[in-house]
């Protein structure tokens, strides 16, 4: 890729990550319904269980050679990657 298609492309990285990393919250949900659960109570389990913390953290460790590839690429020397790793939580 060019600089400019790097560029272009690198805010939209922690979004794939989180696209492929993150909970399948319906099916989840679809899950606790078959189990027996109302939908106040699948609602309560799924916001204890999910926290944006916890999620943060776990895609964060699954992440972690992709990451890591990308500190070592120089990604995240381009501003606007930089800030949009950091506002998902993925880099501090």
């Amino acid at each position: 890729m060019t600089k400019r298609e790097r560029e272009l492309a690198g805010p939209y990285i922690p979004r794939l990550i989180f696209a492929f990393l993150e909970p399948d919250y319906p099916s989840t949900a679809l899950g606790l319904r078959a189990a027996g659960l109302g939908g106040e109570a699948v609602e309560q389990v799924m916001s204890e269980v999910y926290t944006r913390d916890r999620i943060v953290a776990d895609v964060r460790r699954g992440a972690a050679p992709t990451l890591q590839y990308f500190v070592e690429a120089g990604a995240l020397e381009h501003g606007a990657t930089l800030e949009a790793f950091q506002e998902s939580g993925l880099v501090a």
